[in-house]
């Protein structure tokens, strides 16, 4: 039974689309809609009224729909999608809930030391198939053959940063995707008490963070400063130990991250796949180490992109052509996720949009003192909060699924607290 939660488990994490099929093939909404057809329609299992918060995303979505009727630019697709696009949030939402509250019936008081065993492992069985992808050409091949929308833009991506099963070649989605293993780490530790199962935690920790290095930089960055957090969150009381161990950690890092720039700016005549992708990753640091200054040509070039409205009617209402006009069609130049938000639904229809994250964000903010799934939520939040200044990080497949899982620990964790204290 657990090796059949564990495969479910990862399909709603990692399930791909399969493209060959159709571009609706999602394995992730597929299992999500199982999941909830069977628990509220089959077995009427109730769920937390507050996840209906996420009905919100209908409201703008049809304001979106009804904008652009008529419009003969618009595409049979982009109609489609803003449909499908609050069904798929809602569905996966919905399916986590269900699916963390089957883990609690089996496991009860173990559930969420469970529940990020299934997600941590999960990342790390992704790893294995990213760099399976990276050293095995055919393989590669094989999942793209299903996954991939089409041609790649160039390619290096192809070759050099690895998309697993995302259907794209690594980016900075995937690659935060991948440093949510990571940042749970301190969490999973915690609960950890057998030591050889702590020694696996740290042995696999190393191969997803491998994975990241095939794949962008955008994760390198978010493992760093995010697990920090997760360690201060769990260790508010910096004693002298604490903080020898985070100086140990931080130093240990950078050798690390130094030691493998020297690796990329090496001669590629051997390992040259594996030179040139870590040349792209590390280019930061190999910046720094040829010009003494810490500079990112990505951040740098994001202050570009930081534009708005010219107009009272597009800030606070927006155009939502901005939603259907992707990639090669788009007529936004900037790939910020708040900036496109603003620019698709106004600022107004932006509030609604983000309305039931920035409700579970202050409610974690709020509650992280009481317990370990409100400091788990507030920091998976704070990653998708800080990312989507660079880009459409809110809602992104994969990470709305861990997102998802988190949530509902917190839901459930704080609501048998709150039955507990009612009862006292």
């Amino acid at each position: 039974m657990k090796y059949l939660i564990f495969i479910q488990f990862f399909l709603f994490i990692y399930g791909p689309v399969l493209y060959k099929i159709s571009p609706y093939a999602d394995l992730i909404v597929v299992n999500s809609a199982f999941l909830v057809f069977y628990n509220y329609f089959l077995v009427a299992k109730r769920v937390s009224s507050k996840l209906f918060l996420f009905v919100a995303l209908f409201i703008v979505n049809i304001y979106s729909l009804l904008f652009l009727l008529g419009d003969t630019s618009v595409k049979a697709t982009g109609y489609i999608n803003l449909i499908f696009s609050p069904i798929r949030i809602i569905v996966t939402v919905l399916a986590a809930y269900f699916f963390v509250n089957l883990i609690k019936s089996y496991y009860h008081s173990e559930y969420i030391n469970v529940t990020l065993n299934l997600v941590f492992y999960s990342i790390t069985l992704h790893s294995c198939v990213m760099i399976l992808q990276f050293f095995d050409l055919q393989f590669r091949d094989f999942i793209y053959s299903y996954t991939a929308q089409g041609e790649f833009r160039s390619s290096f991506e192809y070759n050099f940063r690895m998309g697993g099963l995302s259907g794209s070649s690594g980016g900075s989605i995937l690659s935060v995707v991948q440093s949510i293993g990571i940042i749970i780490t301190p969490f999973i530790y915690r609960l950890q008490t057998n030591k050889l199962e702590k020694i696996l935690l740290l042995f696999c920790t190393l191969i997803i963070f491998f994975s990241i290095l095939i794949c962008g930089r955008s994760g390198i960055w978010s493992s760093f400063f995010f697990t920090l957090i997760s360690y201060l969150l769990l260790n508010p009381k910096l004693f002298l130990g604490n903080i020898l161990k985070i100086i140990f950690v931080v130093l240990f890092l950078f050798l690390l991250l130094f030691g493998l720039s020297n690796y990329a700016v090496g001669d590629a005549s051997e390992n040259g796949d594996l030179v040139y992708s870590l040349r792209r990753t590390l280019d930061t640091f190999i910046n720094f180490k040829e010009t003494s200054k810490l500079e990112d040509e990505t951040a740098t070039s994001l202050l570009s992109h930081y534009i708005l409205p010219d107009s009272f009617v597009g800030l606070f209402f927006g155009d939502p052509i901005h939603i259907t006009n992707n990639d090669f069609t788009r007529s936004l130049n900037s790939d910020i996720g708040f900036v496109r938000n603003i620019w698709s639904y106004g600022f107004i229809g932006f509030l609604v949009y983000l309305l039931p994250f920035i409700y579970f964000y202050f409610m974690s903010i709020k509650l992280k003192k009481n317990n370990l799934s409100s400091k788990l939520l507030f920091v998976i939040s704070s990653v998708m909060f800080i990312f989507h200044f660079k880009e459409s990080f809110m809602y992104a497949r994969m990470l709305f699924s861990i997102y998802s899982v988190v949530l509902s620990l917190f839901l459930l964790d704080n609501s048998i607290k709150s039955r507990v204290s009612l009862t006292n």
